[in-house]
């Protein structure tokens, strides 16, 4: 049954996609020329680009990867919790896979078969899943700005400054939070993950907001850095970090009560990111760090 429902779910999401704009974009190129194996990829490149099925094949690509990825009940999701089309949904999914690089993730995860426990390759697996749930539903209700670009551009913009929050987060995060985050890499570490690998996955859950820090960032004319330092402290002071926490803990005992806690937890999110724009506001980034 579970098979039949992959399936009809990557055929639905396959038309969808053809029927779009989505396989135009060049980005998806890549897509199209890995589909063929090494031997051919440079020296018929072009051959490749002008094939009369390019359209086809990257439409089965990007379906395929999200329904593989993400779980047959994934569209259907973000369009009831979002109101955009598969396309689009599509769209969003595909540059958040970019601007976070979760395709590295996944393959680090994958390369561990048979060398650490099933149970800790899926609980990374669903680290990776939660933020590209809660990154793709900000694309698709913040449309401004990446919807009418070509996704090369856009991602690489947001991988660029998501990679620079990352990379600072041991500076950004308040003393406790940052605790936490190092006991969730020793835990994965003790694992047996490979040690960059546990940082990232155990990074993922604080990196979720950092697409709204891009755009709060430049909105308002502040450092990056001193954004992200701000929305996290607000996190720890508040406390908005222990209230997500608590909804987490939550036993969910209908497809209700998760809806009712997911948009608890985005209410808490867009709370947070208010108040870290009233201050910005109402300070400047001078008082800030």
């Amino acid at each position: 049954e579970l098979g039949t429902l992959i399936c009809w779910s990557k055929i639905r999401l396959y038309q969808e996609i053809l029927d779009s704009d989505l396989p135009e974009d060049e980005a998806l190129n890549r897509w199209l020329i890995q589909y063929f194996p090494k031997v051919m990829q440079d020296k018929y490149r072009q051959n490749i680009l002008d094939h009369r099925l390019r359209r086809e094949i990257i439409a089965t690509q990007i379906a395929s990867s999200i329904i593989n990825r993400q779980g047959p009940s994934f569209m259907t999701m973000m369009r009831e919790y979002t109101g955009r089309g598969e396309a689009d949904i599509a769209r969003a999914t595909f540059l958040t896979r970019e601007s976070f690089g979760l395709k590295a993730l996944w393959n680090g995860i994958e390369a561990l078969d048979n060398k650490v426990p099933a149970r800790v390759q899926l609980l990374s697996a669903c680290e990776i899943g939660r933020l590209s749930e809660q990154a793709t539903s900000w694309f698709l209700n913040n449309p401004d700005g990446w919807a009418t670009q070509p996704l090369s551009s856009m991602a690489g913009h947001y991988h660029k400054n998501i990679s620079d929050i990352q990379s600072a987060l041991s500076d950004l995060l308040p003393k406790s939070t940052l605790n936490d985050l190092k006991k969730r890499t020793k835990t994965l570490q003790s694992h047996g993950l490979p040690d960059d690998l546990a940082g990232q996955v155990a990074s993922l859950r604080l990196l979720g907001p950092s697409c709204n820090l891009i755009r709060i960032s430049a909105h308002h004319d502040c450092p990056l850095q001193d954004t992200a330092a701000l929305y996290y402290t607000l996190g720890h002071v508040m406390p908005f970090d222990w209230l997500r926490n608590q909804i987490g803990k939550m036993k969910i005992n209908s497809r209700w009560e998760e809806d009712a806690l997911r948009g608890l937890k985005d209410r808490l999110y867009k709370t947070q990111a208010v108040l870290c724009i009233t201050i910005l506001k109402s300070s400047g980034c001078s008082t800030i760090r």
